[in-house]
């Protein structure tokens, strides 16, 4: 049990950080605290910008939060020139990944950077599989 788990449970008071949301999510998560998630979720959803959605959707699809991946999607959409190039994307979630490419974000304009993003993303997912091995 963590600080932020005592706090909460005794006090219902929390102080939400870019730097401990995701931790207090999952914690919320796992202890069935659904008050909790849902004060982690609406954190994260103010927080959403360009430069962080693509690790927000990570931890949204994750921790089976529904609202926040819709959020991250839209955001996607209309945001998407920018994310394509952002190195959140090159670090994003095989899983974050297939949500993106499964909804019809992008105008026909768009669908060259959509793609060769995806190549920069697969060359660097080899690339660390290889420094695994």
């Amino acid at each position: 049990m963590t600080l932020y788990h005592s706090r909460y449970l005794y006090t219902d008071d929390i102080e939400l950080k870019g730097s401990n949301v995701l931790q207090i999510l999952y914690m919320a998560r796992k202890y069935l605290l659904e008050e909790l998630a849902a004060k982690c979720s609406h954190y994260l959803e103010n927080s959403l910008q360009p430069n962080n959605v693509c690790d927000i959707l990570k931890y949204s699809i994750q921790f089976g939060e529904e609202e926040l991946t819709k959020k991250c999607v839209t955001l996607f959409e209309s945001k998407a020139s920018t994310i394509l190039e952002s190195e959140g994307f090159i670090n994003i979630s095989y899983e974050a990944l297939l949500t993106i490419l499964k909804h019809d974000l992008l105008d026909p304009t768009q669908e060259g950077a959509l793609i060769k993003a995806c190549i920069s993303w697969a060359e660097a997912r080899k690339k660390v599989e290889n420094k695994e091995k």
